[in-house]
């Protein structure tokens, strides 16, 4: 079922569907429930096509190096979809000490925009290597696909915003400690909405966290949105 799901990540946008001033832009609560369960698993490429953040060459360039699969999950990136809001936001901030090591021990050059070398491309590309890091990286050569007009759940850009990007919002430490802690009981609350209505084997190939969160939500229901208490790891 995964394999058809109207959940799997896509590697592209329809071309109507693109960001356009003469042509709609789909927004999950004004649309169709199925569309709109769709648009809340949407990756953070789709997304930034279809609301003018990233065109249609840069989307070429990163599906041509990066293809859409699930990857293995590190602890780090399960404390920050399963713990209280407080301990998430602290894995997300060791989690964000190591993708930097990581990058520059593949080459990241942040000036080279999306022409980074092969080799980095290649690793981002493994199934072993942490989405976060292809988030990261994205954070760092494309800032603006990530700047909200204003720091708070009800902005009107992270409201239309899918559960990939309010993770990767998470992951911008440009963002307050406080916004980053409410980001992580909003990512929740949104993935909630598409978990509770979406057959579990539909999500498998679902992009990143949502994959993850249909499992966590299956083992613990109970504790699924301000998550367990736990101390984070000191490693990956």
């Amino acid at each position: 079922m995964s394999k058809n799901s109207a959940f799997k990540e896509k590697a592209n946008l329809a071309f109507n569907q693109m960001a356009n001033v003469n042509k709609k832009k789909y927004r999950f609560k004004k649309c169709d429930e199925l569309l709109g369960y769709e648009l809340l698993s949407e990756n953070i490429t789709c997304y930034g096509m279809r609301f003018g953040r990233l065109d249609r060459h840069e989307n070429f360039v990163i599906r041509l190096r990066c293809k859409c699969r699930p990857h293995e999950v590190s602890d780090l990136e399960k404390d920050i979809l399963k713990r209280t809001k407080e301990v998430a936001v602290h894995a997300a901030d060791m989690l964000i000490e190591h993708l930097k090591k990581e990058l520059a021990a593949y080459g990241f050059e942040p000036q080279s925009g999306l022409q980074q070398p092969d080799r980095l491309w290649k690793h981002i590309d493994d199934e072993s290597t942490m989405t976060s890091l292809f988030y990261y990286m994205m954070i760092l050569v494309k800032p603006s696909m990530f700047k909200v007009q204003r720091q708070g759940v009800h902005d009107k850009d992270v409201e239309v915003m899918p559960v990939s990007m309010l993770y990767c919002l998470i992951l911008d430490q440009r963002n307050s400690q406080t916004f980053r802690e409410d980001l992580v009981i909003l990512l929740r609350c949104r993935s909630n909405e598409v978990l509770k209505q979406a057959p579990k084997d539909s999500l498998r190939e679902a992009a990143f966290p949502l994959h993850y969160q249909a499992l966590l939500r299956m083992k613990n229901p109970e504790s699924y949105i301000e998550g367990r208490s736990a101390k984070t790891r000191s490693m990956i």
